[in-house]
């Protein structure tokens, strides 16, 4: 460990206010995209709506790339709706010799294309001819896309260059550290131990009990001091989720007194460098997942929530680290361990990675299993991972483009297209066909379910039959930070130009529909603060007393609510938020619903009508479900 420098907290406190300053607030609306898919399938997202997405990409032009190739919007269609992703040697051998993908067309081609396949040829010789004919134009050499690449043995004349493959990459992946990975990947790397979850789950736990104690509430709403009010409570360990670490006890009772120590205390404590601490801090804050009473616009709860993350994170990898290696979790010990132990560390690096034929896996985890570490025996390490140096090395000598094939091979099948066809194309345009599918990485992808998901939803809203202006409800909508930092950042579109009611619309997954369904009108907001990242303060069980009266207007005057035309406020919280978020914001709708508190409210300058009501719903992101509270009293008000 570091000896800590006087200069470091205040290193640390510019690095967090630069964050701040900067936050991007977390993708909350963003859904896997297996659930996307599932929605397609459903006929929630449909090709109307994927065509309207790509007519925002500039990669996804409708233009054909020759007069007999399809379109590159197809091609990007097909790749959405499934899997085109490239292939290593050895699951293409899997795919060959366990799927039989020489003798079936591919299980997932619709119905229709299948069809249309068939009608042309059998079936496996249509299918061997397509890859043959893919091999052709690709002018790959012979035997190039021949997965095997078993070996039988390894001499000892490999183990030198093995030692210094593997030092080269234990130095490249810790110099990860903060640009690219946390110490908990590089850990999961090496163990196979995912600990986002674990962690997440308690950080979430952590914040939601943090949210719901009265005493950390600060004037805006926010945790005040919510690392210092989970030292306090840590101590105690009251939900015993501490009990099974090593050294729990002591590291909690070291804690400094305040976040930004114990951030710098953390973080010479995982032995990251100074230099990557910018990095480090960036990293972990844009993987930290929507917690209830999370601001990152704030540097207070950033540092809050940075430490309490970083102290859970050191808990967990002392467990996994003093498990497997008897080691503390650091990444000096790291380093000093699988330098003595290189072979132990390529075996378990490529287990890990993934892509090692399944008699190579079954031999990495039997090891594993048998001794744990390198310090038992070391010669079975060593003969395994000189096995797979020599693998490595022959996969260099005759690289297998067999991926390429590959992608093309689905991507053919599923445009119904046949070795006759393909052979007509000139090559620039199986060239061009891969290069497109190079240019649609998940994250683009992701762009573009989104905006198909947030056109199915206007074309919904437009085709609702038009009120009169007169009909229309005038909702204002507020939101905890949790929701407003992605879900309610959607927009749907300006209010119509001839309405009198002034704002924008905005849904996403399938809230428009609800609002619009339960409020009887098109959803049109008179304002929507869908760029108010303020949390909703602590609901008042009671408004007896002047300073309750106060903060309570206050917090209406900071929603925009002091002269609002809104006759109609939702607070709406997502799942992400407690059950207690919920139960708050109606004690708090049953406060502002109250003829006495609209009166003691006026005094101080916020006029409510006497038609302006508040309503209570809860969404829920995985499903789509709007949940209100209060049914009877909105029917009541519609």
């Amino acid at each position: 460990m570091r000896t800590p420098s006087p200069n470091d907290a205040a290193h640390v406190q510019a690095l967090l206010h630069a964050l701040a300053a900067t936050a991007a607030p977390p993708s909350g609306d963003t859904l896997p995209e297996a659930r996307y898919r599932e929605l397609y399938w459903q006929g929630r997202i449909t090709d109307d709506d994927l065509a309207a997405a790509f007519g925002t990409d500039l990669g996804c032009q409708t233009a054909p790339l020759s007069a007999s190739a399809p379109t590159r919007q197809a091609v990007c269609r097909i790749a959405l709706l499934f899997d085109l992703s490239a292939l290593n040697p050895c699951q293409l051998a899997w795919h060959i010799e366990e799927r039989a993908a020489f003798q079936h067309i591919q299980a997932d081609v619709p119905v229709a294309v299948r069809r249309q396949l068939l009608a042309a040829e059998p079936e496996a010789p249509m299918l061997q001819a397509l890859w043959a004919a893919l091999v052709e134009m690709l002018e790959i050499p012979d035997g190039a896309t021949d997965p095997d690449t078993r070996d039988e043995g390894a001499g000892g004349f490999i183990h030198t260059e093995l030692r210094q493959l593997a030092d080269t990459e234990l130095t490249r992946l810790l110099a990860t550290l903060g640009s690219a990975a946390s110490l908990r990947d590089v850990v999961q790397a090496l163990s196979g131990t995912d600990l986002k979850t674990l962690v997440d789950g308690h950080l979430r736990q952590i914040c939601t009990a943090l949210a719901a104690a009265p005493s950390a509430w600060g004037a805006h709403g926010q945790v005040a001091d919510g690392y210092g009010t989970w030292r306090l409570l840590a101590r105690q360990d009251a939900g015993l989720f501490l009990q099974q670490l090593p050294d729990w006890q002591d590291i909690i009772a070291q804690l400094p007194d305040t976040a930004i120590a114990a951030i710098v205390w953390q973080l010479h404590s995982l032995d990251i460098p100074p230099g990557q601490w910018a990095a480090y801090l960036r990293h972990l804050s844009q993987e930290l997942p929507l917690l209830p009473g999370l601001n990152p616009a704030s540097a207070t709860v950033l540092a809050d929530t940075l430490a309490i993350r970083l102290t859970l994170d050191r808990l967990w990898l002392n467990q996994v680290c003093h498990d497997l290696w008897k080691i503390e979790a650091n990444a000096h010990a790291l380093q000093s361990y699988f330098q003595k132990n290189l072979s132990e560390f390529w075996v378990r690096l490529h287990l890990y990675q993934g892509g090692l034929p399944e008699y190579l896996s079954q031999q990495a985890e039997a090891l594993i299993i048998r001794s744990g570490s390198e310090r038992q025996c070391r010669p079975d390490w060593q003969h395994l991972a000189d096995v797979l140096v020599l693998r490595q090395r022959r996969l260099a000598r005759s690289p297998a483009p067999g991926d390429s094939v590959w992608r093309l091979f689905r991507l053919c099948q599923h445009l119904g297209l046949t070795a006759r066809q393909v052979l007509d194309w000139p090559k620039t345009d199986l060239l061009e066909l891969l290069a497109l599918l190079d240019a649609l990485p998940l994250s683009v992808r992701a762009r573009l379910w989104q905006a198909a998901d947030r056109h199915h939803y206007q074309q919904a809203l437009a085709t609702q039959p038009n009120l009169p202006c007169t009909a229309l409800v005038p909702l204002h909508i507020i939101h905890s930070a949790n929701y407003a930092n992605g879900l309610l950042a959607t927009l749907i579109r300006p209010a119509a130009a001839s309405s009198t009611l002034l704002g924008r619309a905005g849904l996403a997954h399938g809230i428009g529909r609800y609002l619009s369904a339960m409020l009887a009108a098109p959803l049109v907001l008179a304002q929507l603060l869908a760029e108010c990242l303020g949390v909703l303060p602590n609901p008042l069980l009671s408004v007896s007393t002047e300073a309750d009266i106060d903060r309570l207007a206050q917090w209406l005057t900071a929603q925009g609510l002091a002269q609002t035309t809104a006759n109609k406020i939702l607070l709406l919280t997502a799942n992400a938020d407690s059950p207690e978020e919920t139960h708050r914001l109606k004690l708090l709708v049953t406060q502002l619903n109250r003829p006495e508190t609209r009166h003691l409210l006026q005094a101080r300058g916020i006029f409510l009508s006497a038609d302006t009501w508040f309503l209570v719903a809860s969404y829920d992101t995985m499903t789509g479900l709007l949940a209100w509270h209060g049914l009877e009293t909105l029917a009541s008000l519609v």
